[in-house]
C-alpha cells in the first residue's frame, strides 16, 4: 500500500504533535517536581525560624525552653523531610 502525499503530511504532523506532547508533559512534570522541593525548601526555612525564635525567648525558664524544644521536635519529625527529622533526632540525643 502506497502513502499519498496527504497521508504522508498527516503521518508527519501527527508525529510533531505527540512529540511536543511528550515535551509537554515532561515539562509539566518537570515543574511540578521543583515546586515541591521549594515547598520543602520553605518548610525547612520556617523551621529553622521557629528554632531560631525559641533560643531567643531568653525569658523561658530551662524547663520551659526544654517544652518548648519536645514540642519543635514532635513537629519536624512529623514534617515529612528526612533532614529535618535526622536533625530533630540529633537534638533528642543532645538533651
Amino acid at each position: 500500500m502506497q502513502l499519498t502525499l496527504q497521508d504522508k503530511i498527516s503521518w508527519h504532523s501527527l508525529k510533531q504533535l505527540l512529540a511536543k506532547d511528550h515535551e509537554l508533559l515532561t515539562r509539566k512534570k518537570h515543574n511540578a517536581k521543583i515546586d515541591q522541593a521549594k515547598s520543602g525548601i520553605k518548610k525547612l526555612f520556617a523551621y529553622r525560624a521557629d528554632l531560631g525564635k525559641l533560643w531567643e525567648r531568653s525569658n523561658l525558664t530551662r524547663e520551659e525552653l526544654l517544652s518548648a524544644l519536645q514540642i519543635w521536635c514532635k513537629k519536624a519529625e512529623a514534617s515529612g523531610i528526612q533532614k529535618l527529622q535526622v536533625f530533630s533526632l540529633g537534638l533528642r540525643a543532645s538533651y
